[in-house]
C-alpha cells in the first residue's frame, strides 16, 4: 500500500513540475520519453475479449480537431485488422478508414475488406 500512495505522490510531484516525463531517462526529449534496450515499449491493451468491432486505438489531435487514428479493430474471435484513419474534424467519430491491413496481409486503400493483397478504390 505504501508503495502505491509513494508512486502516485511521485506522479503528481512529476506532474506539477515537470515539463517532460522520462520512463527509462533521466533526461527526456519531448513529454512522454520511453527508452529501453528492446523493442516492447509500449502497449496499448483493450482488457474486453477479442470480438467483431471491439477496438484498441491511439488517436491524434491538433488544436479543436482529431486528424488521425490508429486502431485494431475485431472482426471475430480470432481476426482483427489495423485500420489507419484520417479527416480533420471535431468528433473523433468522424475519422474515416483510409487504410486497411488484414490479418492475411492484405491491404485496401479506401476499402476496408480488400479481396486482394492491394485493392484501391477509385475515385
Amino acid at each position: 500500500m505504501n508503495s502505491i500512495l509513494l508512486f502516485i505522490s511521485m506522479m503528481l510531484c512529476t506532474s506539477a513540475f515537470a515539463q517532460n516525463l522520462g520512463i527509462g531517462t533521466t533526461n527526456p526529449d519531448y513529454r512522454l520519453h520511453i527508452s529501453a534496450a528492446d523493442s516492447s515499449l509500449l502497449i496499448l491493451e483493450n482488457s474486453t475479449g477479442l470480438n467483431t468491432n471491439i477496438r484498441s486505438s491511439l488517436f491524434f489531435k491538433t488544436g479543436l480537431y482529431y486528424t488521425a487514428a490508429i486502431k485494431s479493430i475485431g472482426q471475430s474471435t480470432n481476426e482483427a485488422r489495423l485500420g489507419l484513419f484520417t479527416y480533420a474534424s471535431s468528433n473523433f467519430l468522424d475519422l474515416k478508414e483510409s487504410v486497411s491491413i488484414l490479418d492475411n496481409g492484405f491491404v485496401g486503400i479506401g476499402v476496408t475488406y480488400p479481396d486482394y493483397r492491394l485493392s484501391v478504390k477509385h475515385f
